[in-house]
């Protein structure tokens, strides 16, 4: 039988001691009739997306959402979690908003890079940084440019570039093994057959997140022998 504490250790040290992670949640928008700036105050309060969501007052879908990264694919989870293995330590990052990308080879089956059409993507860059008179890690979001050529580790969140939400400005950040970027909003409210056939054809390129809690699994076996 595992006691209390070393249950406590399974929860919070085993993902510091996998591979460091980039974690983001997609949440659903909540649908407010007013300005975006009145919108973005919303999102501050505490609770007011929760509450919201209970009323169902918020129609949109934030599960299932295919986001790419690294050669890898992940699905946002059933919370709208988005996870991948971090292939850099740096701390700026790209999110480009896109169901129309497509490969460009090097040699046949080995891909060099990725296009997108700009006129139906969305770019934003995420940048870190240390506030220097609080020493505070914080997080800048900014609207890019949009562009053809796709930068190898750019997040790619494979969806109507209409239908998500980036809230751009400055919020708090910890630079540690496991980043966790800041929320992005889905409007989303049906995830077409036409999407699912588009993400299918492209699929084939890229492989499954491996999941850092199967040394969590690895873990207990070794305890209950």
């Amino acid at each position: 039988m595992i006691n209390k504490t070393i249950w406590f250790l399974i929860i919070f040290f085993i993902p510091v001691l996998g591979e460091p992670t980039i974690t983001f949640f997609i949440r659903p928008y909540p649908e407010i009739k007013t300005n975006p700036d009145a919108v973005n105050n919303k999102l501050q309060i505490p609770g007011y997306l929760g509450y919201k969501m209970l009323k169902k007052e918020i129609p949109f879908y934030n599960k299932g959402i295919p986001c790419l990264y690294a050669g890898t694919i992940a699905f946002s989870d059933n919370q709208g979690m988005v996870r991948f293995t971090r292939s850099s330590k740096k701390t700026d990052f790209n999110f480009v908003v896109s169901e129309d990308i497509k490969p460009v080879f090097l040699v046949p089956w080995v891909i060099d890079h990725w296009l997108s059409d700009e006129t139906k993507s969305a770019w934003y860059s995420v940048t870190g940084f240390t506030d220097q008179p609080t020493k505070a890690t914080l997080w800048n979001v900014e609207k890019s440019p949009e562009q053809k050529i796709i930068p190898n580790y750019a997040i790619i969140i494979f969806a109507p570039h209409k239908k998500i939400y980036v809230p751009e400005g400055v919020s708090m950040a910890d630079f540690g093994q496991q980043i966790v970027l800041p929320p992005v909003y889905s409007k989303i409210k049906n995830y077409s057959p036409e999407n699912t056939v588009k993400i299918m054809s492209i699929k084939q390129f890229f492989a499954p997140v491996k999941k850092i809690f199967d040394k969590t699994n690895s873990l207990i076996e070794q305890i209950n022998s």
